[in-house]
């Protein structure tokens, strides 16, 4: 065993010099208990706007609404004397779900009407809905060149803040689908006080009917962090303020392709409109389309984020997913787009009794070639449509009528390999290619003119009263052009063709609206363009 020594020197020492003094404890007023206790509202916490009074309870400060003002939950309203809701402080008290009605620009410059909802909200969107209603609304006959009168501004504040807009629609007419009706919403938070005005100052007077929609939640979150989490198939959404943006999580497990497309409820609303932006959750490789896409995928979480491109309120479906890299959607909803004149070729495979769907933006009037290299059966329409209008077999050029929107193809039969492609064409086709868009006839011209531009090519004319006998003669036409007389639903009633001699049929028929349609009984063995002419009498061949 070692054994250690340990040895202290010391050098020197000295004594501390004990302090001079310790420094009081701080123990803070020491109260006479014999004095009144202090005021809290000596120096006022009652700041906020129309709400300054103060007054102690129980030593507490408590603040209260001005003289000039009354309270709604936890805010202060002006307090004015008005006619019907004239001014801030005397709007009139809207209950949720209940109209009321009322009128802008009569009795002597009445142009602004405001108006609160009559209880505090309890959190959530808040929305407002204005009508035109009486000789405003869409129900009255208006003269040649008599336009409807404007909706009014619409605003809505939320208190305190009464000088700050919180969201605004400007004036505005009546909507390409014929509302006479606006909406405006907002996300408030519980607690909060919304305030509405109507503004038409300067314009003609107007009748009109104002709701207050029920509150509702938002459906989905506006971020990654409580994004709702998406399954293969449908999902609703609703995008419930102008601003918002509903996020939906996807996760993927194998690497291939994810097809996702947006369907909305409303009629007359563009899938188009939808903005949807697909990103792996953390990566780069984000993309932005507008109505449907096809994203490559890996495995791994993706977010998908949808709001509309104009800020409007609509309601609709997502439809999602997942396919392998050459295989296509089995519906409409589902469809591969392609763009048309992009040079974009599609390798497809189709397999026995399926069937793949694609979708291309079309223009009004605009024609398109259609290249398709397969043995199925390959047709069109638009996607509003729930009958196809274009058969391959007719012809490869297809014509767009209508309003601008997707066309959707469907590749049907055997199974098979196949390629696609949606070529731009500058071909002029001005008469129309279904009975809705079909060229009007004039009974004063006589003879008409026109011409097949392309194989497959149909003109509809009309519509036009007959009452007795309808007359139809061809006078010049190609091989294989043909000509019909139709009912008002396009059934054909009788036919003529025209084989190098003039024609003429002459069909009984009883009071109603008809139309006539030129095409060609032998495509194949027609040449084009084809130029035509005809004359038409509701009176018979006499």
């Amino acid at each position: 065993m070692q054994r250690f020594a340990l040895i202290v020197v010391l050098a020197g020492c000295s004594l501390l010099e004990a302090p001079q003094g310790l420094p009081p404890v701080d123990a803070g007023v020491i109260l006479d208990a014999s004095a009144p206790p202090l005021d809290p509202c000596v120096e006022t916490p009652c700041l906020e706007a129309l709400k300054t009074q103060c007054s102690a309870v129980d030593g507490v400060a408590l603040c209260s609404c001005d003289e000039d003002a009354r309270a709604l939950g936890e805010f202060c309203l002006p307090q004015q004397t008005c006619d019907d809701g004239d001014c801030l402080g005397g709007a009139m008290a809207l209950a949720r779900g209940v109209a009321v009605e009322g009128s802008l620009n009569r009795d002597g410059g009445d142009e602004t009407d405001w108006f609160v909802l009559e209880l505090p909200s309890e959190g959530g969107v808040e929305a407002l809905l204005v009508e035109l209603i009486g000789d405003s609304g869409p129900d009255v006959t208006r003269g040649e060149g008599e336009t409807p009168p404007l909706l009014p501004n619409i605003s809505i504040f939320i208190a305190p803040e009464l000088e700050r807009v919180a969201r605004s629609l400007p004036r505005d007419g009546v909507q390409e689908d014929g509302r006479f009706w606006r909406i405006i919403s907002l996300d408030v938070e519980p607690g909060a006080v919304v305030l509405l005005s109507l503004n038409d100052a300067d314009e003609l007077p107007i009748s009109y009917r104002i709701t207050a929609l029920p509150t509702r939640v938002d459906d989905h979150a506006d971020g990654e962090i409580e994004a709702s989490l998406a399954q293969v198939g449908d999902q609703d959404f609703v995008l419930e303020t102008r601003e918002d943006t509903d996020v939906f999580l996807l996760r993927v497990e194998n690497a291939g392709a994810l097809l996702a497309s947006a369907s909305l409820q409303r009629a007359g609303e563009s899938a188009g409109d939808i903005s949807m932006r697909i990103a792996s959750l953390g990566g780069n490789d984000g993309r932005r389309y507008y109505g449907r896409a096809r994203h490559g995928v890996v495995p791994g979480d993706y977010l998908i984020r949808l709001d509309h491109r104009y800020k409007r309120l609509v309601s609709g479906q997502l439809h999602l997913r997942l396919l392998s890299d050459d295989d296509h959607g089995d519906r409409p909803e589902e469809a591969t787009p392609i763009v048309a004149g992009s040079g974009q070729v599609i390798n497809g495979s189709l397999e026995e009794e399926g069937s793949d769907w694609f979708a291309f933006g079309a223009q009004d009037g605009r024609v398109y070639q259609i290249v398709y290299e397969g043995n199925g059966v390959l047709q069109g329409r638009r996607v509003d449509d729930e009958a196809f209008v274009w058969q391959h077999a007719q012809g490869a050029f297809y014509r767009h009528d209508g309003a601008d929107g997707d066309v959707v193809l469907e590749i049907s039969g055997a199974a098979h390999d196949y390629r696609l492609m949606i070529m731009t064409s500058e071909l002029a086709d001005p008469s129309g290619n279904r009975l809705s868009t079909a060229f009007g006839l004039d009974d004063q011209l006589g003879q008409y003119e026109a011409g097949l531009q392309y194989r497959g090519d149909v003109d509809y004319f009309g519509p036009f009263w007959g009452e007795a006998n309808v007359c139809l003669a061809l006078l010049q036409g190609g091989q294989g052009l043909a000509m019909a007389i139709l009912d008002s639903e396009g059934v054909e009633l009788s036919r003529t063709a025209n084989f190098g001699l003039e024609t003429a049929i002459e069909q009984s028929v009883p009071l109603g609206l008809y139309y006539l349609r030129a095409g060609t009984s032998e495509p194949n063995l027609s040449s084009f363009p084809m130029a035509y002419r005809f004359a038409y009498s509701a009176d018979g061949c006499n």
